[in-house]
C-alpha cells in the first residue's frame, strides 16, 4: 500500500468573489499533504479536470444557489482520474473514475 502522506496535493480555492471577469487574483493555489485513507475510501490522481461555465453563477455573492462556492472553498469541478490507492473493495488501483471532486491533483472519495 502506498503511503499517501508523502504526496502533495495542489488545489484551487476561491480567494474572493470576482467583480467582472474572473482572474488569477480571485483564486488561491494551495499545496497540502494528502492524508492517509480511511476504510472505504480511495485516492484518485486527476488526469483531466473540467470546469463548467455554470461555475461563474455559483461564485457570485448570492445565496441563490444550493452549491454556492464561497471564498475559502475548493473550486467545484469534475475530475476524471485513476485510482492509485484503495481501501474500498469496489475499486482497485488502476481503475478509472469520474466525479465532482473539485479542482485538485489528488482527491479522496
Amino acid at each position: 500500500m502506498t503511503e499517501t502522506t508523502n504526496r502533495i496535493n495542489r488545489q484551487l480555492f476561491l480567494k474572493r468573489v470576482p467583480t467582472g471577469i474572473a482572474g488569477p487574483d480571485d483564486f488561491d493555489v494551495r499545496d497540502t499533504n494528502v492524508p492517509p485513507l480511511n476504510d472505504g475510501e480511495l485516492l484518485i490522481e486527476s488526469l483531466y479536470l473540467g470546469v463548467d461555465a455554470a461555475l461563474r453563477l455559483i461564485i457570485r455573492d448570492s445565496d441563490e444557489f444550493l452549491f454556492r462556492v464561497k471564498p475559502g472553498d475548493l473550486v467545484h469541478g469534475s475530475l476524471a482520474g485513476r485510482v492509485i490507492e484503495s481501501r474500498n473493495t469496489n475499486y482497485s488501483p488502476g481503475d478509472h473514475v469520474l466525479g465532482s471532486l473539485g479542482i485538485q491533483r489528488f482527491a479522496i472519495s
